[in-house]
């Protein structure tokens, strides 16, 4: 085994210099790109792991054990600072290919120092996960491992920044469609999901990005009659009644909804929907002997007997 060294670099003798380091395969010119703070015992760590059968590059380490520990050479390429360590390797990797299988034994690569898996070992991780079922055991001891952790604030702001921009494609969301539609919540995880949303206020940037992304859009049929069918035989509480009452008191419209429903023209159906479920909603009130003025109800289709 050669260790080979720049001569601008005093690496061997110097217990903490960050750099760029190769581990070069001597037969058929493979290598690993990495960076270190300090280069002799990083090369000392690689080498106790790959002897040892447990290092965690398992397309080096399956090299080591084919060629023999005698075929692979250490190369400090160059030092730098520490905080260019990661914008140097992720440069170096670039340069010399070794993300390529064909090339080297990287399985990343570190564009401006963001990790980013090659296409190739990301074919590889699906390959692998394609048809793998985890067990309900599996998944319970899963759930179990989680429960009660938080995620810290920085994780969560790098999560959210990390998302930024990325917009599943039409195909992903069908799936993501499809696995839900199955998922049903037990009555006690509603119940939490209903008990953290209490008392949440929503702020006005908020707001105005839920009433953007909901301009324009139309549910399906199918989702139509899907709500229809949830909410028929549906009755609010009378405090739910007087909640959804006080806040709509002295709400007034804003100009921008006036002006759409300025000139608007409602088709012959959608009327004659309208005027069928006024129909059934004040034969109901009559039947229950109540008439109301309540804002909440005009309009509401009310199946009949109700009251």
């Amino acid at each position: 085994m050669t260790d080979t060294t720049p001569d601008t670099s005093s690496w061997q003798s110097s217990p903490a210099t960050c750099g760029i380091y190769l581990i070069r395969n001597l037969v058929n010119g493979k290598c690993y790109v990495g960076s270190t703070i300090t280069f002799r015992r990083r090369w000392a760590c690689h080498k106790h792991l790959l002897r040892r059968g447990k290092h965690a590059n398992g397309h080096l380490q399956s090299a080591w054990n084919r060629y023999g520990e005698a075929s692979f050479g250490f190369e400090a390429l160059f030092v730098c600072l520490l905080e260019d360590l990661a914008r140097r390797e992720g440069a170096t990797i670039a340069a010399l290919g070794s993300d390529l299988p064909e090339k080297g034994y990287n399985f990343v690569s570190l564009p401006e120092g963001r990790c980013v898996l090659s296409d190739a070992s990301r074919a590889k991780m699906s390959a692998a996960a394609k048809g793998r079922k985890v067990s309900d055991e599996t998944r319970r001891l899963q759930s179990k491992a989680r429960k009660g952790k938080r995620v810290s604030a920085e994780c969560a702001a790098a999560a959210r920044l990390a998302a930024l921009g990325r917009h599943p494609s039409d195909a992903t969301r069908i799936k993501i469609g499809a696995a839900s539609s199955l998922r049903k919540h037990s009555a006690e995880t509603r119940a939490k999901i209903s008990l953290k949303g209490q008392g949440r206020i929503l702020s006005a940037e908020t707001k105005a990005k839920i009433a953007t992304s909901h301009r324009g859009k139309s549910p399906s049929d199918a989702t139509k009659a899907k709500l229809r069918a949830r909410n028929l035989g549906k009755h609010l509480s009378a405090e739910t009644r007087a909640k959804i009452s006080a806040s709509t008191k002295g709400r007034k419209m804003s100009e921008a909804n006036k002006a759409l429903r300025r000139g608007q023209v409602r088709s012959p159906e959608a009327r004659a929907k309208m005027s069928a479920a006024k129909t059934v909603y004040w034969a109901a009130r009559r039947n229950a002997g109540t008439v109301t003025s309540d804002p909440v109800f005009l309009g509401v289709l009310v199946p009949p007997g109700y009251g």
